[in-house]
């Protein structure tokens, strides 16, 4: 059986804590790994939060998952045991990737969990800044008797969730989630994939592009000056970037991107992306030749829609 040193680790959304009771990574019946616990996990959809670094050993890739979380925006319980993608896994690991900063070939170092509102569920490897989906699914709700509840002694159910949720989000932000029904679909269009591919405009030959997407998927993406176009395939909807290039003085220069998730999906819902056929849709990102100004257009083969309202900081390279 081949051997792999990777680590276990989990997120939440910042707005939707969870509290994880239960996450083992199975081979048969011999449990090989568990994710780190903590008593609150609201770290960010995609975010790697605790893991057990003196643990770190070579182990064989995981056939299946154990989990049991509690959704405390929610206050209910969700728990399945299942398989996962091996195949998948495994090609993933050998595969492995080119690191973004040393240019050496590297291995994928996490499997990353997911836990959104509606038992929504997402497994991510990561590695190097560099994030790839493995699979997702929709666990259930499970019964789970509340005496078994961690750190739960003296509390009543309700009063645990409200000392809780007031803890993280504060007074505000736990009155627009009273007031607000939770959409679990959200997270369903959140994690959607449309085909598209990116090129660089203007004339910046040293470019690359951070590229993080909707699903949390995140690129290395550079080579402009031999390919300006990476080509399309299945991506989560861009959500942010950074940006780095020489401008026409030779200076380094850097701009973090954040796109406005309302206009990203109206473009791509106007254009002819799909998700299976189709023409692709093509995300050009570059600079101006007069201000080093950042421009962004989504085209398919006939029309072209700029995006301008996303949040723009440009600056010189330290």
């Amino acid at each position: 059986m081949t051997m792999y040193p990777w680590l276990a680790s989990a997120c939440a959304p910042e707005a939707f804590p969870v509290r994880l009771m239960e996450g083992r990574f199975l081979v048969g019946a011999e449990t090989i790994a568990q994710v780190p616990r903590s008593v609150s996990l609201h770290n960010g959809w995609g975010e790697a939060g605790l893991v057990s670094l003196g643990l770190q050993r070579s182990t064989p890739l995981p056939e299946r998952l154990t989990i049991t979380w509690f959704s405390l925006a929610e206050d209910r319980f969700y728990g399945a045991d299942f398989d996962l993608p091996i195949d998948k896994l495994a090609t993933l690991f050998d595969s492995g990737f080119v690191h973004p900063e040393t240019g050496a070939a590297s291995c994928w170092s996490t499997i990353l969990i997911g836990m959104a509102p509606g038992g929504r569920l997402a497994l991510w490897l990561t590695g190097g800044g560099l994030a790839v989906e493995l699979c997702r699914a929709m666990v259930p709700v499970q019964p789970f008797p509340w005496a078994l509840m961690p750190a739960s002694e003296g509390f009543e159910r309700a009063d645990y969730v409200h000392t809780h949720l007031l803890r993280i989000l504060g007074a505000e932000r736990l009155e627009q989630l009273r007031n607000h029904p939770i959409d679990p679909e959200v997270w369903d269009r959140r994690q959607a994939r449309r085909r598209w591919g990116l090129e660089w405009i203007g004339a910046a030959t040293d470019a690359s592009v951070r590229l993080r997407c909707r699903n949390a998927e995140r690129e290395h993406l550079d080579g402009f000056a031999k390919a300006p176009v990476v080509p399309a395939r299945l991506r989560g909807l861009p959500e942010s970037m950074v940006l780095r290039w020489s401008d026409k003085a030779g200076l380094r220069r850097v701009a973090h991107v954040k796109l406005d998730s309302g206009e990203v999906q109206a473009a791509f819902g106007r254009l002819t992306a799909s998700d299976q056929a189709g023409p692709p849709l093509t995300l050009q990102v570059g600079v101006t030749d007069l201000d080093d100004g950042v421009r962004m257009y989504l085209c398919d083969p006939s029309r072209s829609l700029e995006l301008l309202y996303g949040a723009v900081s440009t600056y010189l390279a330290a």
